[in-house]
Formats: C-alpha cells, structure tokens, sequence
C-alpha cells in the first residue's frame, strides 16, 4: 500500500472516533495515522499518538522535521 492522505492540494476530514489504533514499537504506545508516505517505522507521518501510564517512546530523531500538539 502507498501512502495515506498525500494529496496535499485536496481537504481531508478524518473522524479520529472512527479510525483504528496502531501499535508502535514501544509497549503502551499507539497511534492513529493521520497522513504517512509509507508504512514501515521510518515514514514521513502525522499521527495522534496516545502513551498508556509510565509508557515511553525510545529516543530517536526526525530528519524531516516533526511536528507535536500537545
């Protein structure tokens, strides 16, 4: 499969309450994908990202840049 909502001349609305959680790497972390080019783990990507208590994500960096709300 190619990327998710990588038209970045069309409007997209996504119902987040409808939208399925994806594990990642790190025990008591996952997300829901909101735009990605690919997905491995090394992808250009937006996602909501929810940590259960006492969860952590491991140090790592963002060539392309990353952009958090909080």
């Amino acid at each position: 499969m190619d990327g998710l909502n990588q038209n970045y001349q069309s409007r997209v609305v996504i119902d987040t309450l409808t939208q399925d959680w994806h594990s990642s790497p790190s025990s008591g972390v996952r997300r829901i994908y909101l735009e990605r080019d690919n997905y491995s783990e090394f992808a250009k990507a937006s996602s909501i990202v929810e940590y259960e208590a006492d969860s952590s994500f491991q140090s790592h960096t963002h060539e392309n840049g990353r952009n958090s709300l909080f």
